[in-house]
């Protein structure tokens, strides 16, 4: 918030110094913005945000991977809306992806506790001495 309380004021004082020396006095940095350009800029700094909130609470990993997906996703997308073509190495890539990400959420199965090894060792000693 500090950072862009500081270059909002920066901005202020250079959009006040670049337009007083022109003819016009109503020119402005934000002349020529139209609703479009508004919505564009607040979804930017939407995702900005976002970004820092998921940075707080997941780890950089997590932020790669999410980021490798939107670029999946937005291949996809723009073969569904723009008709473009995917090649083999988007295809090859996709498939890396995925199953790094599998493997990287797929748990392991837990060591076996002191107590199971006690027993099955027990197990098998018992049965020896049964089978001799």
């Amino acid at each position: 918030v500090a950072l862009a309380s500081a270059g909002l004021l920066g901005m202020l004082i250079v959009n006040n110094r670049i337009f007083a020396d022109e003819a016009d006095g109503d020119a402005s940095v934000f002349d020529g913005f139209i609703p479009l350009t508004w919505a564009v800029l607040a979804m930017i700094s939407l995702g900005g945000l976002t970004v820092v909130a998921v940075l707080r609470y997941a780890d950089n990993l997590l932020k790669g991977i999410s980021m490798v997906f939107s670029l999946l996703l937005s291949g996809v997308v723009s073969l569904i809306l723009f008709d473009t073509e995917i090649g083999v190495v988007f295809v090859v890539a996709a498939i890396i992806i995925c199953s790094s990400v599998f493997l990287y959420q797929a748990t392991p199965a837990p060591p076996p506790s002191r107590e199971e090894v006690r027993i099955s060792s027990t197990n098998t000693r018992s049965e020896k001495e049964s089978a001799a």
